[in-house]
């Protein structure tokens, strides 16, 4: 359960990283940990996602053959797939009202 002051922790984590982006655009560990810190929000979507994946693969770039980095990355990239499959089926169930109706017997 995440608390309020957790949750703000993680806030200023994300901002402190962002500001560390901007002084050196070629620090791989800013990249690499503001990429962990979307992924600790709350209400994390579809966007934290496809944003956090960016600065992992920035971090990569700048420190190139880094295995954490990488493995952070495609464990990133396997959780986005699966939150794009769970969503297209709760859609798919939502439009199609689950498909139990269509079952011809």
């Amino acid at each position: 359960m995440s608390s309020k002051g957790e949750a703000n922790l993680i806030d200023d984590a994300f901002y402190a990283c962002s500001e560390a982006v901007k002084l050196d655009l070629k620090g791989s560990k800013a990249y690499y940990l503001r990429a962990k810190s979307r992924l600790y929000r709350a209400d994390l979507g579809n966007e934290d996602y496809k944003l956090a994946i960016k600065d992992f693969k920035r971090a990569l770039e700048l420190d190139n053959g880094n295995n954490t980095i990488m493995e952070e990355l495609n464990k990133c990239q396997e959780l986005f797939q699966a939150v794009k499959f769970r969503e297209k089926d709760v859609k798919n169930s939502k439009e199609g009202g689950g498909g139990e109706s269509s079952i011809n017997g």
